[in-house]
């Protein structure tokens, strides 16, 4: 319990500051950041409040920051940009506002970034994409806008950006990840076609792009891909035309393992043409209506 003493800058040689689901509250004193040497923050899961530190900049050994789960407000700090030795953050499930800064000095390892549940706005700068091992990436239940980059790290794994009010084409970079896992962008506004090249990462198993804006037809997946899929979901969308087969027979090869294939296949209101149509029990185990009916499942 307690706080963090305005003093803690005399432990001039420390290295790791661990204080993470306990009770300390109060807010994060400036003069931490006269800590040279720290490599990693992480008070997770506590009470502080406050605004980070302006000066947070001046920690250019921090390879970790962990703030999640507190009740921290404000803007993340334009110094923050500016951690060349940046590993792991963590900042979410806080109040924190304003937008993602730019990187002054891009933090090459830089694996983690998760910063879902605040309430930040504007768009993902560019430099995010271009970090060449990110892993991780998250920023759900914000209030981003903007198109989405053209990811290009070759290890990315996890993509969670729904719930936010994103817009323009899906990028098709962000499958040339081999490593790619778990994307989800449902619920924003999102246009243009589903790529093609959807299917090509092998080890997907969650595909989330409902209540979006796309178009189009879904694309039929080649023999032999997708072979991990647990998820795909493409409901109240503005597409067109069938479940491809492919889809279909996956989920006739994996009947447990895929079990979530969920895309329109009712009419819209006022039309009596059938978006997606697939049959019922075999293809899609739940079909959803039209974007405007917002109907409950068919069966």
């Amino acid at each position: 319990s307690g706080t963090i003493p305005d003093d803690i800058s005399s432990l001039a040689r420390l290295t790791r500051l661990w204080i993470a689901e306990n009770n300390v509250g109060g807010t994060i004193p400036n003069s931490l950041t006269e800590l040279a040497d720290l490599t990693s923050f992480i008070a997770y899961n506590s009470s502080l409040g406050g605004n980070i530190p302006t000066d947070i900049g001046n920690l250019q050994m921090l390879e970790r920051l962990d703030l999640s789960e507190n009740n921290l407000v404000g803007e993340i700090p334009v110094s923050f940009g500016n951690l060349p030795m940046l590993k792991k953050v963590y900042l979410g499930d806080n109040s924190l506002s304003g937008s993602i800064p730019e990187f002054t000095t891009q933090p090459v390892s830089l694996l983690e970034f998760l910063a879902s549940d605040n309430n930040f706005v504007g768009p993902i700068p560019s430099g995010y994409a271009d970090l060449p091992v990110l892993q991780n990436f998250t920023l759900a239940n914000n209030t981003i806008t903007g198109e989405i980059p053209a990811f290009n790290s070759p290890d990315l794994t996890f993509i969670d950006l729904k719930n936010n009010r994103l817009t323009g084409p899906i990028p098709e970079s962000i499958f040339n990840s081999g490593n790619l896992r778990v994307l989800y962008l449902s619920n924003n506004l999102l246009s243009g076609p589903i790529p093609a090249s959807y299917s090509k990462p092998p080890e997907l198993t969650d595909l989330w792009l409902n209540d979006n804006d796309l178009t189009g037809t879904i694309p039929n997946p080649l023999p032999g891909q997708l072979q991990n899929i647990e998820e795909i979901l493409l409901f109240f969308n503005r597409l067109n035309g069938d479940v491809p087969d492919g889809l279909c027979q996956l989920r006739l090869d994996f009947p447990v393992q895929f079990f979530a294939l969920q895309a329109d296949c009712a009419p819209r209101l006022g039309s009596d043409v059938i978006n997606n149509e697939c049959p019922l029990n075999v293809c899609c185990t739940d079909c959803e209506s039209g974007k405007e009916t917002q109907d409950e499942p068919l069966f």
